[in-house]
């Protein structure tokens, strides 16, 4: 698990389960610092202005964009937020229950959970594949 500050929340009073997939990435991370303390951030800048504090969110929006970059998404929708949405698109997809999507995505609402569920039921039951369905191949 890592607990985490939530958007506008003051306390580290919730969490996020790391799966071995994801955990894996931030040890070998980890071995390459110099510092581990017990008290450092786990991801630590490493510019001159900020060496060693806690990355603000303008950097981790940088670095995810740097990364989109890199693997070939150029696209001005594709950002660390997006990336937020798909992660709870995908654990719906998969399988998870509403319930479980909004505890992952610290939603104090379910209705903005909701959200993605018709966005994929508009995508799974689109009026448009009736269409093809009624065209054929043609």
């Amino acid at each position: 698990m890592l607990y985490v500050h939530g958007k506008g929340r003051q306390a580290k009073d919730e969490f996020v389960v790391l799966t071995d997939a994801a955990v894996r990435p931030i040890y070998s991370y980890l071995a390459l610092r110099e510092s581990r303390g017990k008290d450092e951030p786990l991801f630590a800048s490493l510019s001159n202005k900020s060496y060693g504090k806690r990355l603000t969110t303008r950097s981790v929006r940088r670095i995810a964009k740097n990364a989109l970059l890199k693997a070939g998404f150029d696209d001005s929708r594709l950002t660390a937020h997006s990336m937020r949405h798909t992660a709870v698109s995908m654990a719906l997809m998969g399988g998870a229950s509403l319930q479980q999507a909004q505890a992952m995505a610290r939603h104090g609402n379910i209705n903005t959970t909701m959200v993605y569920v018709h966005g994929l039921d508009r995508v799974s039951n689109a009026a448009e594949l009736a269409i093809d369905d009624l065209l054929g191949d043609a």
